[in-house]
């Protein structure tokens, strides 16, 4: 694979947009029916309109919110401790300081990295 195919998480994300958008539709909608007062086809009709509203604005919103990220977003291993992670840019944990090395450099005459 080369560094410009995408990752099948990065396929995945415009369908996991639009199932977060329509589990809102449907909560929405499911709202409405329960809480507007029965009134025969009104009630139904209302509820699909409210639903429909709701998909298209939730959709406006995430796929925004998706592009504020932009593609230089740094996102952190699963298990990666965020303190960790080199200011250099790579994005990789640090290694500890091996205290055996620190003693090696004092033996040597030079000073242990802070």
């Amino acid at each position: 694979m080369s560094a410009r195919d995408p990752r099948r998480r990065d396929l995945t994300r415009p369908i996991e947009l639009l199932g977060m958008a329509a589990v809102f539709a449907v909560f929405v909608g499911g709202m409405v029916i329960l809480f507007t007062r029965p009134v025969s086809t009104r009630q139904w009709v209302f509820a699909l309109v409210s639903a429909g509203v709701t998909f298209i604005v939730a959709l406006v919103v995430l796929a925004m919110l998706v592009l504020s990220l932009g593609k230089d977003a740094v996102r952190p291993l699963d298990g990666a401790d965020p303190d960790a992670l080199e200011d250099a840019g790579e994005g990789g944990p640090t290694e500890a300081p091996d205290a055996e090395a620190d003693a090696d450099r004092a033996d040597e005459g030079r000073e242990p990295p802070a």
